[in-house]
């Protein structure tokens, strides 16, 4: 949770598929995901295969003509 509340990324996943924490600031947007226990867990293992160094030849800004 980019704001720190949930402790791992299974909880972060949790919180956004029950569709948050109902407040003033919830976009109505935010609707729950209705995700299984075992969609969750494969989100969740999903999420950290895409760890990783980045190679430097894929992030280097292209040079753009002036």
């Amino acid at each position: 949770m980019h704001d720190g509340s949930e402790r791992t990324l299974a909880d972060v996943v949790t919180y956004y598929n029950r569709g948050g924490v109902k407040n003033t600031w919830l976009s109505a947007d935010m609707k729950p995901l209705g995700l299984t226990v075992e969609e969750q867990a494969d989100l969740v293992a999903f999420m950290k295969a895409l760890s990783g160094e980045i190679d430097p030849e894929v992030s280097r800004p292209p040079v753009l003509p002036k």
